[in-house]
C-alpha cells in the first residue's frame, strides 16, 4: 500500500488532483491521498462536476476537506441519500437546506427545479463563503442565510471541531468540545421566515450535527403546514468522545425522538440510510406527509 500511495502522490504532483481521482478507484487510496494533502499547500481552484443519475452539479473546490465533503475520499458514500432526495424533488418545490455546508444538496436540488427555489441556511463563515461561491453560477433562485436555525432567537457560540476550513462539518452549538468558536445568530425558523418574508417550504433537508430536535421544534408551524410534504433529517449519534463527532444526546435528546416528533406532525417516517462506517455514527430519515 505504501508504494501505491507514493505513486499516487507522484501522479498528483505531476498531473494534478482530478486526473488522479479519476483513476484512483479504490476508496482506501483516495483516503490516504487526501490525508497526505491535508499537510500540503492549498489546492489551486478546481471545478468538479458530480453526477447522480441524470442530475449534475458543479462545484469549485480549493481544499481536500471540500473534496471529501463532495464524496472524494470519504469513508461514507452519501450518493444513495442524494439519489433518494433528488427522485422526490418537483420542479416547483421550495426546498430548505438546513445546514447547507458548501452546498452539495443546495446545488443538486437547484438543478432539479424549474419554478421553485432553494433556501439555504449555513452559519459557519467559511462554509458560507464557499456556499455562495458554488451557487453563483446556478440559474435558479437561491436564497442563502447566515443563521443557525434552532429553538431560540439569540446569539450563541458555534464550537468547531477540526478546522475552520470550508467543508468542515463537525461543529455544534454549545458544549465545550470545539477547539475554536465563532459567534453566530440562532433563530427559530417559524419566526425567521415571518420576519424575512420567505416562502414556506415544501421539502426540508436537515443536517445539523446533533441539533436536530432544536431545529425541528423551532420550525414546528412550518412542518405542521400541509404544504410541507417531505423532510430528510440526518440523526447524529456517534457517542465516542475521542472522535469529537456530533451526538444528539449531547443536546439532551435520544435519536428516537426525531422520528416520534415527525410522526406527531403528520408524517410517515422511514429510515433510509445507515452511517455505520467503521462504527454506527447516525442514520437518515425520510418523512413523507401522510396525504402524499
Amino acid at each position: 500500500m505504501r508504494n501505491l500511495l507514493l505513486r499516487a502522490i507522484k501522479k498528483y504532483q505531476t498531473d494534478g488532483l482530478l486526473p488522479l481521482l479519476k483513476v484512483t478507484s479504490r476508496l482506501c487510496y483516495r483516503k490516504l491521498l487526501l490525508s497526505y494533502l491535508q499537510f500540503s499547500p492549498p489546492l489551486p481552484p478546481l471545478t468538479v462536476q458530480l453526477q447522480v443519475d441524470d442530475t449534475t452539479a458543479k462545484f469549485t473546490v480549493t481544499s481536500p476537506k471540500e473534496l471529501k465533503r463532495l464524496g472524494y475520499g470519504g469513508s461514507v458514500d452519501e450518493s444513495p441519500i442524494l439519489r433518494d432526495f433528488l427522485t422526490k424533488i418537483r420542479g416547483d418545490d421550495i426546498v430548505y437546506d438546513v445546514g447547507a455546508n458548501i452546498g452539495t444538496h443546495t446545488a443538486f436540488a437547484a438543478s432539479r427545479l424549474s419554478s421553485g427555489r432553494v433556501v439555504a441556511f449555513e452559519p459557519m463563515p467559511n462554509n458560507l463563503r464557499k456556499l455562495r461561491a458554488n451557487c453563483t453560477a446556478l440559474n435558479v433562485p437561491i436564497d442563502i442565510h447566515d443563521v443557525a436555525l434552532a429553538d431560540e432567537n439569540t446569539t450563541r457560540d458555534l464550537h468547531i471541531v477540526g478546522t475552520k476550513k470550508a467543508g468542515e462539518g463537525r461543529h455544534r452549538l454549545g458544549g465545550s468540545n470545539g477547539e475554536q468558536t465563532v459567534s453566530v445568530r440562532t433563530s427559530q425558523a417559524d419566526d425567521y421566515v415571518k420576519e424575512n418574508g420567505l416562502p414556506h417550504p415544501t421539502v426540508v433537508k436537515i443536517d445539523v450535527e446533533g441539533a436536530e430536535m432544536a431545529v425541528l421544534r423551532g420550525m414546528q408551524d412550518l412542518l405542521a403546514d400541509s404544504s410541507c410534504r417531505l423532510v430528510y433529517c440526518e440523526v447524529h449519534h456517534d457517542s465516542r468522545p475521542e472522535t469529537g463527532s456530533p451526538d444528539i444526546r449531547d443536546y439532551g435528546h435520544e435519536p428516537s425522538e426525531v422520528r416520534e416528533y415527525l410522526v406527531e406532525l403528520g408524517f410517515e417516517v422511514k429510515r433510509i440510510y445507515e452511517k455505520n462506517t467503521p462504527v454506527p455514527k447516525g442514520h437518515v430519515l425520510r418523512a413523507t406527509r401522510k396525504s402524499e
